[in-house]
């Protein structure tokens, strides 16, 4: 009888250190699919580079990458002088960090 009992106890403490383990690895898994990123965008043209930053709120690494673009851009445009054009290029490329 003694003996049934204190099995009996010993299953009750494996179960609730199995919920807790359940519990504990639940609650990592949802809070490391959404954290915060930071975008860092590099523009280098004729005038010199730039880094820029900033800040994108809890989200999934998909969504940042969406919204930081990871990509390369260049652009050519025509900026003015006194009196000749002069045709600048502008590379620009973001990254998460």
């Amino acid at each position: 009888m003694v003996q049934t009992i204190i099995l009996s106890l010993n299953k009750i403490k494996s179960m609730k250190k199995i919920s807790l383990l359940a519990i504990a690895l639940f609650t990592l898994s949802i809070s490391s699919c959404k954290k915060a990123y930071k975008c860092e965008c590099t523009t280098s043209d004729a005038y010199g580079t730039t880094v820029s930053t900033r800040d994108i709120s809890k989200t999934s690494e998909k969504n940042a990458q969406a919204i930081c673009g990871n990509s390369t851009e260049t652009y050519t445009g025509i900026g003015s002088g006194s009196s000749t054009s002069i045709v600048v290029n502008s590379n620009t490329s973001c990254s998460l960090k």
